[in-house]
């Protein structure tokens, strides 16, 4: 197990209130995490983030697609140190180690949200830090760069923070609380690889639907130009 450290800031359109009591619910802050879908969420404490409180992740193996119920290594996420509304600290009392300081600050527009995060993750074997040299031009130019799971790390916690602040933006309107409910109570339930699938099957519906609508104008304006 190899430490991997990580640091991202980001500006949340709420207020330190609102911001501290969406970092105080679990499922929603762990749903919004692009890797959510990596680990089963068991339970969380009622007096959840008092400090001592915890609640508890069971981790998938990603080499045993078809793991069963039960299986798979304890993740236990412990708070440390609370001082709402402006600073959170967990830490991993069994499983991987784990060292998260969430920060709230008072900004204009809102609220500045930070974490600092010191995650151990399994050292990448040789086969993945080897890349496959290309065979044809079209290889090269379309080839992914190979990161290492620090970076993979950072990244996913810059994206982390940019998915809650956009949670957070949603309009406060009718059709952003439908929007809002339909997120919670279907969208944030699906692992990450399956809200892109979705997400594109809407895309598709949305450009199939713009092409009919603009081929019934063509055709009106062209009967309207024939005539």
């Amino acid at each position: 197990m190899i430490p991997c450290e990580s640091n991202a800031t980001h500006l949340i359109p709420l207020t330190v209130e609102q911001t501290f009591a969406l970092l105080s619910q679990p499922r929603l802050r762990l749903q919004l995490a692009p890797d959510w879908g990596e680990a089963e969420l068991l339970g969380v404490d009622e007096t959840f983030p008092a400090p001592g409180s915890a609640y508890r992740l069971r981790l998938k193996d990603p080499a045993t697609p078809e793991q069963k119920p039960g299986e798979g290594a304890l993740w236990e996420i412990v708070v440390q140190e609370c001082q709402a509304p402006h600073r959170l600290v967990l830490v991993s009392q069994a499983g991987p180690g784990y060292h998260a300081e969430w920060t709230v600050a008072p900004t204009d527009g809102g609220s500045m949200l930070s974490l600092h995060e010191i995650i151990h993750l399994p050292e990448a074997s040789e086969a993945d830090e080897t890349e496959t040299p290309p065979t044809k031009p079209e290889d090269e130019l379309f080839k992914l760069p190979v990161l290492s799971p620090a970076q993979t790390r950072q990244k996913l916690v810059t994206d982390w923070l940019a998915s809650i602040a956009r949670y957070a933006g949603l309009p406060r309107s009718r059709p952003g609380r439908l929007m809002r409910w339909l997120m919670d109570r279907y969208l944030l339930r699906m692992r990450a690889d399956q809200r892109r699938i979705i997400l594109a099957l809407l895309a598709m519906q949305v450009v199939m639907f713009l092409t009919f609508v603009a081929s019934v104008i063509g055709l009106g304006l062209a009967g309207v130009l024939l005539r």
